[in-house]
């Protein structure tokens, strides 16, 4: 006899905006509508790639059980890591502008339940140096973040 499974996924529409400093620590958070209680076997992060064909790159995967240790996809340009063991959250340190962009967090359900999907809109400010006084001269200095430039004009 066959047997069929349906696996029903709930997906978040409106992505979670999150804003860093170019340079600082960030961490994204997954936000899904979890069932309280309910025991997810595994999570994965992607960062979605929007020009030209909305592909998903894999950052990581972790199995949600006892022992279990972090995987991440092969080709990865930029590491990450689960916040804590039991963290849907990743932690990406010092941040560029490379970072920038859309994430997407799937959490796999148990037999029965929903899968939960989330996404993270996240955008890197540059570094401010200081604020000037109203009644002094000003300079002003355009710099980069990461390996994206954009040019300044004053």
């Amino acid at each position: 006899s066959r047997r069929f499974v349906c696996v029903h996924s709930r997906i978040m529409k409106d992505a979670e905006n999150t804003r860093s400093i170019c340079g600082k620590d960030s961490v994204l958070r997954c936000k899904e509508n979890s069932l309280p209680g309910a025991k997810y076997r595994s999570v994965r992060w992607y960062k979605l790639v929007e020009e030209p064909s909305n592909k998903e790159s894999g950052l990581l995967m972790k199995r949600l059980s006892p022992n279990s240790t972090t995987q991440w996809y092969a080709g990865l340009e930029r590491k990450v890591e689960l916040l804590a063991d039991h963290s849907f959250d990743i932690f990406l340190l010092n941040v560029t502008a490379v970072d920038s962009g859309r994430y997407k967090c799937l959490l796999a359900a148990p037999v029965g339940e929903q899968n939960q999907e989330g996404q993270v809109a996240f955008t890197i400010s540059p570094q401010t140096n200081q604020k000037a006084a109203e009644s002094s001269p000003s300079s002003f200095h355009c710099g980069a973040c990461g390996s994206i430039a954009k040019l300044c004009y004053f």
